[in-house]
């Protein structure tokens, strides 16, 4: 008889917490949640013509270019001048290139004993 009488009061509480206008606003939201969620559903599931689809991949295409040309813009402007005519090769350049060319030895040959 206790846990009926224990019971009776817990229920008790729980409907004084839980009016019934409470409960029927969770309702009606939940209901136009529902309702918006069937209608996104029914959206991503649709399929589009090939008009649409064309008007998409344009868009994205234009959305596209759009970026290029704003990161375009920032990117600093490169020099039109071809520097490696310019710039003189001093004949002591060369003949230190020359020297270490001549200076590189050939590897030894297998035969040869290698020293410890």
């Amino acid at each position: 008889m206790l846990g009926l009488s224990l019971g009776n009061d817990v229920l008790k509480n729980l409907n004084k917490e839980m009016n019934l206008e409470n409960v029927e606003k969770l309702m009606l939201e939940t209901s136009d949640a529902i309702e918006y969620q069937n209608e996104v559903s029914a959206i991503l599931h649709s399929n589009l013509t090939a008009d649409d689809e064309e008007q998409v991949i344009e868009e994205l295409n234009a959305l596209r270019a759009e970026a290029l040309a704003e990161f375009n813009e920032r990117l600093p402007n490169v020099p039109k001048t071809d520097l490696s005519n310019s710039i003189p090769v001093s004949k002591n350049r060369l003949r230190q290139e020359n020297e270490q060319a001549e200076d590189i030895s050939p590897e030894p040959e297998k035969s040869e004993p290698l020293l410890a």
